[in-house]
């Protein structure tokens, strides 16, 4: 299933490694006897134009004196010579002018061409004039380049262009009357083009040849004598065979002279680099075809590239294709095991399938189908698994299961079953809740039954132990708080009460119980100045029937922030950053003691105006992480600011805290929930799979930070949110400091 930009596979990578390898190679001229047989078969197919001026390669023993190299010269003086050779005495030649001049020689220790210093390829450097040097060491004949197929004609260095020595060899064949290598006057270069005394040769845009192999035979100097007298005006290369270099200088010059060679332009490079993104992009995009398809497709792709260089030969311009042949080679193999790989996964799915069909009645039976869950959610279901968790979620819902009927629903939904019925039994659920509920803390167990606490009547309480009742504060999510004073001390509190109801079952009285009492376990270790102080717990029996626990707490002034998350009371977002910074602070000290909330929201944060100050309440549903009794599945919190852990009932830690702080942000800042809905399925579903629009789209005047933040706050994988709360804490410091100025308010 296409569900994700790059592919999520080890194959996809693997082909990535290649690719990479591939391209390092080339580099490296890895693939050069590639290149070379690719020249040889043109060089077979392309019959260079047969030239009148002959190229004689002349073999001469190492050994030979300079006496007699003396008299060769004298004997053919209308011949061009060269001298290849590592071993010759050049200095006695010095000492004969007449004869040295009329040498050009190649040797790594002597040469009758000056070097130029560190010298390039062209690269595309396009200049009128060509500046020739003479008299010193020739250490840069030959193209440096990833090719050592090519042969250089011409050079860069200091934003000039030189010759090179096939370059200066022929500019003594063009224009024999000229002693030396310096003053040749008619010499210039442009537009890809080289003239020598009104001789164009074509090089590249890189100032180099690529030669067709010639097949120039070597002979000996009592060949040279019976094959031609002593007129004869060609070139004479004598090679000792002490330099690697003789063959590729006679190749080149012999191509040269006749016209069979290719060279590189502009537009080669750019069907190069075409070629380069259509290989990765077709890649990409056949990774999700069929096996047939991708042959095809790489089929394709060489003859595109084969078709291509012949209609660049046409031109005489060479496209080097040695490199996509290797790729599309890499490529049908990667195609071919990912294929395999594909066939072993539909395989394992379909027998997957096939179980979870069987064993979800059996789960459901046994009322361990939250186990069963994560599988169905990772499954590729048919339509008999689909009808088999349908009947399953109308029964869930029938034996009062909601939240485990609404799971269900939910992943039928996903699935892509759109019939009436599902969409009409997700839509009575949600109507037993309502939505003005969503903003309720609601605590959902592992066999799918709803409990959000439902305040009663107001009970005919005069005091909780020694705190004497004043008055009715409002109502929380667990019961009723009272306002309260404790007589000896004269402190003024706020008495949370836990009421439990008759219709209530004993298991769901007992789980209320335990978590009341749990919140002052919590909170009641944590020291913080932005969370609330717990004086004192206990519980008080009315009658055989009916008790309340309550926990005395510090009585805040101010008023929750739940009062400004509506346009035109909004707080200004310099103060909306300062009071996050706090929280963040609070929440980093609780979960370093290893207490999760679970339940951030506006309404959980008190704010005193006087004072600059939030102070984070209500550790209801706070749990210890490290010996929490919480059941995994069971779901806690409020819909709108959950977290998607907590909505697919999974284990939590200090992140979920970060994505629901980031959701507070985000309504604070800008009056809009980032996660909306007129139902719990619509607002899970959201939560889990939905892109929250940005912060600023609501209000355009807030800085980038905000969107940053929040963003990255309400990521749904929690490894690609803020890892702490510190890491939280720190990015709101750093945006208040840059975009407002102003330093954090603890």
């Amino acid at each position: 299933m296409k569900n994700s930009l790059f592919p999520k596979t080890g194959w996809f990578y693997l082909w990535l490694v290649l690719a990479s390898l591939v391209l390092w190679g080339d580099r490296n001229r890895a693939w050069n006897s590639l290149e070379s047989l690719n020249l040889n078969i043109w060089s077979r197919l392309k019959q260079p134009i047969d030239s009148s001026t002959p190229l004689v390669r002349l073999i001469v023993p190492s050994s030979k004196t300079i006496k007699e190299l003396s008299k060769l010269v004298v004997d053919y003086p209308l011949a061009t010579f060269s001298v290849i050779s590592e071993k010759m005495d050049f200095d006695q030649l010095r000492q004969q002018p007449e004869i040295y001049n009329r040498l050009t020689i190649y040797s790594k220790s002597h040469s009758s061409i000056r070097s130029i210093g560190k010298a390039s390829p062209l690269d595309l450097l396009d200049q009128p004039q060509v500046k020739w040097l003479a008299d010193a060491r020739l250490d840069i004949a030959f193209h440096d380049s990833t090719s050592v197929n090519q042969v250089a004609v011409l050079w860069s260095a200091n934003k000039s262009i030189y010759p090179a020595f096939i370059a200066h060899l022929l500019a003594k064949y063009f224009d024999p009357k000229q002693e030396g290598t310096t003053g040749y006057s008619e010499l210039s270069f442009s537009a890809n083009l080289l003239t020598i005394n009104n001789r164009i040769t074509r090089v590249g845009i890189d100032g180099a040849i690529l030669p067709l192999e010639q097949n120039i035979g070597a002979i000996s100097l009592s060949q040279l004598n019976q094959q031609f007298d002593k007129s004869f005006s060609g070139i004479i290369l004598l090679d000792d065979l002490s330099s690697t270099q003789g063959k590729k200088i006679t190749n080149g010059l012999a191509s040269l002279l006749s016209d069979g060679y290719f060279v590189t332009a502009t537009s080669t490079y750019l069907v190069e680099l075409i070629l380069y993104l259509t290989l990765a992009l077709l890649v990409w995009k056949a990774w999700w075809k069929p096996l047939l398809f991708q042959i095809i497709f790489v089929v394709c792709f060489i003859t595109v590239c084969l078709l291509l260089q012949i209609l660049l030969a046409g031109e005489e311009l060479w496209l080097s294709i040695k490199v996509y042949l290797i790729l599309s080679v890499c490529s049908l193999f990667v195609f071919i095991g990912s294929y395999f790989e594909r066939r072993k996964e539909v395989n394992f799915s379909k027998r997957l399938t096939e179980l979870l069909s069987l064993s979800a009645p059996v789960f459901y039976q046994n009322e361990s189908m939250e186990k069963l869950l994560p599988l169905l959610l990772h499954s590729n279901p048919d339509r008999t698994l689909i009808d088999n968790i349908s009947q399953l979620a109308i029964k869930a819902e029938s034996e009062n299961k909601l939240m485990l009927s609404e799971k269900l629903y939910l992943w039928l939904a996903k699935n892509q079953w759109n019939s009436s019925p599902t969409q009409q039994n997700i839509e009575k659920q949600d109507s037993e809740f309502g939505i003005e509920q969503l903003d309720k803390t609601m605590v959902i167990k592992t066999d799918g039954k709803t409990f959000a606490p439902k305040v009663g009547g107001i009970l005919s309480v005069k005091n909780f132990g020694r705190y004497q009742i004043e008055g009715i504060l409002g109502k929380g999510a667990m019961g009723i708080v009272f306002q309260g004073v404790d007589p000896k001390i004269n402190r003024y509190v706020a008495i949370k009460t836990l009421q439990l109801n008759d219709e209530m079952d004993g298991e769901s009285m007992a789980e209320s119980k335990s978590r009341f009492f749990r919140e002052a376990e919590t909170a009641g270790n944590l020291s913080h100045a932005n969370i609330v102080t717990i004086y004192d717990v206990g519980e008080q029996q009315q009658d055989s029937e009916h008790s309340l626990g309550y926990i005395a707490m510090d009585l805040l002034t101010g008023a929750p922030l739940s009062e400004f998350i509506k346009q035109g009371k909004l707080l200004p977002s310099a103060l909306v950053y300062q009071l996050m910074i706090q929280m963040t602070d609070a929440l980093d000290y609780a979960h370093r003691q290893k207490v999760i909330h679970r339940d951030i929201k506006p309404a959980n944060i008190i704010y005193d105006d006087e004072l600059q100050r939030g102070t984070l309440t209500d550790f209801g549903i706070a749990y210890l992480s490290d010996h929490s009794k919480t059941k995994t599945g069971t779901i806690m919190g409020s819909p709108f600011y959950m977290s998607p852990e907590q909505v697919l009932g999974i284990p939590v830690d200090g992140r979920s805290d970060v994505f629901s702080l980031g959701v507070t942000f985000y309504q604070l800042l800008s009056g809009h929930l980032p996660f909306n809905g007129e139902s719990i399925a619509t607002v899970a579903l959201n939560i889990t799979k939905t892109k929250h629009e940005s912060v600023r789209n609501w209000n355009k005047s807030l800085p980038t930070s905000a969107a940053r933040i929040t963003n990255k706050a309400m990521q749904k994988d929690a490894s690609k949110r803020f890892q702490s709360m510190q890491e939280f804490k720190q990015a709101l410091i750093n945006a208040l400091k840059r975009d407002y100025k102003k330093s954090p308010i603890y």
